[in-house]
Formats: structure tokens, sequence, C-alpha cells
């Protein structure tokens, strides 16, 4: 459900381009305009490559020393392959030859009884798969493994976010994201 919601956001971000940030943004965004990610999961990957398509440069930062096969099975609601097509094509082209259809029918309450039969798409596909299909959109220099976040800052004299690893480095940009 987070994912769904996360796509969504990022679809908005996409559809509205610069209005979705506020208004003070709207002169300082440029291709100098720097982002930190922390997280190379489906939802990191997704917003780098969202926010490489509006003229931002990217850096994703994971703790893991080497990405491995996680997770089995994954849902994408219809309004989530949308989000990814609209900011990558060839990601839900790929993604979509991927996905097995299936329906979902029983809806029950909170103490778990039933209450209806309801159709709704769900779209299954492999959560490896959709992590690698976004991975080959990322230029591999953006992404930084081996990184343990420990703590940001912010530089008053700048308005830049330092972000701090365990590995004693630090990087610099205008805005950081969490994305795990």
């Amino acid at each position: 459900m987070c994912l769904l919601i996360y796509l969504f956001l990022i679809y908005i971000l996409l559809v509205n381009s610069y209005s979705f940030y506020p208004t003070c943004y709207n002169d300082t965004l440029n291709e100098n305009f720097d982002a930190i990610i922390i997280g190379s999961s489906i939802s990191g990957l997704s917003t780098a490559i969202a926010l490489k398509k509006i003229g931002i440069n990217v850096k994703i930062f994971d703790k893991t020393k080497k990405l491995r096969p996680v997770g089995a099975a994954l849902g994408i609601f219809p309004n989530g392959l949308s989000s990814i097509e609209a900011f990558s094509p060839n990601a839900y082209k790929n993604i979509n030859n991927n996905i097995i259809n299936n329906k979902i029918n029983i809806n029950r309450d909170l103490n778990n009884n039933f209450l209806n039969v309801k159709e709704l798409n769900l779209n299954l596909t492999s959560f490896l798969k959709v992590q690698d299909i976004l991975l080959n959109e990322v230029s591999s220099d953006d992404i930084f493994l081996n990184h343990k976040f420990i703590k940001y800052e912010i530089d008053n004299s700048t308005n830049k976010v330092i972000s701090y690893f365990d590995n004693n480095k630090n990087y610099t940009s205008d805005i950081l994201i969490g994305a795990d």
C-alpha cells in the first residue's frame, strides 16, 4: 500500500512538474539541483528516475553491500502502473511484460468477518524483476552501496543538507529523501 501511494505521489509530481514544489523553489530548480535518496529499493529507484526526468541530479545511497534478491510477489494496482508509465515508459513496458493479472474478490471488516465480494484488478509480478528493471534506468555511477545513513544537518548559510554516513563520508545536497 505504501508503494502504491508513493508511486501515485511521483505521478502527481510529474504531471504537475515543478508546480508540485513550494513557490520559493520554482526559480531555483535547475540542472544544479541535487537530491540524495536513502534506499535503493523500488521506491528509491522510482523516485530517482522521476527526479532525473525533471532535471534534478540524484545520488542513491544504501547500507547494503550488494543488491540481492529480496521479497517474492509484488502486487501493483493499475494506477501504480500508470505512475510508472509517467516517469519511465520503458520501465512500464518491461514491467507490464512481466505481469500476471489477478482479481481480488474477498472483502472483510477489521475483525476478519466476510462483508462482500468486490472485484479488483491486481497485477502481480516479481519484486526482484521490478527492481532489476528500475536499476537499468539508473546510472550505476549514481548508486552508492555500503553507505549506512547516520544523520543529517542543515547548513543554514547555504540552505543545503549534509548527509552523514557510517564510513566517515558525507555528501551535500539540496534535498534529502528517505525511501527505504
